[in-house]
């Protein structure tokens, strides 16, 4: 059972609006990553049968860092393990930037991977949102949250088209370097949140085995579903 301060300031209204605005800072990266990176790919790429790899690649990392993110904030809190994640897609927007202009295929692909493990640190933005909500706003809390991947969905397309000639005539150069601008905005939006570190009671349970509830049919459902869901997404995106 988690326990956290009793005198702690209920922040629940700024860090929701903080929460969702970050969220979608972060899906605007995705979405802007998935827009371009097939298209610089196939310029760098030695084949292109390689043209996707980079964005398979981010994937991949974020695939390998989701459990590894949430370790992190059990330890040191949702807004060290939210700047921690921002801060490696900063990096990667800076590699994936410095790639484009140096035509190097495999930089690029680092870049993605740590773009991808920023990625996963923003999966748990609806969690720090109930964190501190109350039982009546808590479900309200995570959609409002959830709300800002909306916005994303228009904002990530939108600064590919209009960071596309940013640095000309490297082109495309502009839309990781966006990538950087807003996880650095990330960045600061985070000082603005206030979610206290959980403390744990001793010999207090730690929930369910991960493998119980894995093999429970529902979560296997959902993980179908959101495997499909994912998949055509970025089939129509990546095309």
């Amino acid at each position: 059972m988690v326990a956290v301060s009793q005198h702690a300031t209920d922040p629940t209204k700024r860090n929701v609006l903080v929460l969702a605005i970050c969220q979608a800072l972060a899906m605007s990266s995705m979405s802007l990553l998935i827009t371009i990176s097939a298209i610089v790919g196939s310029n760098l790429a030695p084949t292109p049968g390689q043209a996707t790899l980079p964005l398979a690649i981010q994937f991949l990392g974020m695939v390998c860092t989701t459990l590894p993110a949430s370790l992190i904030m059990r330890r040191w809190g949702r807004r060290a393990g939210f700047t921690f994640g921002a801060s490696l897609g900063a990096i990667g927007g800076a590699l994936a930037t410095a790639a484009v202009f140096l035509a190097s295929f495999w930089l690029l692909c680092a870049g993605s991977l740590l773009i991808g493990a920023a990625a996963a640190h923003a999966q748990y933005y609806r969690f720090a949102a109930a964190d501190t909500a109350s039982e009546s706003f808590r479900s309200r809390a995570i959609s409002l949250v959830l709300a800002g991947g909306v916005l994303a969905a228009f904002l990530g397309p939108e600064l590919a088209k209009q960071t596309r000639t940013l640095f000309e005539p490297v082109l495309f150069a502009g839309g990781f370097f966006a990538i950087v601008v807003l996880m650095l905005l990330t960045i600061l939006l985070l000082r603005f949140v206030r979610i206290p570190v959980p403390t744990y009671e001793p010999g207090a349970s730690s929930g369910r085995p991960l493998l119980e509830i894995m093999c429970q049919p529902v979560f296997i459902v959902a993980a179908l579903c959101a495997m499909v869901a994912y998949g055509a997404i970025n089939l129509v995106m990546v095309s």
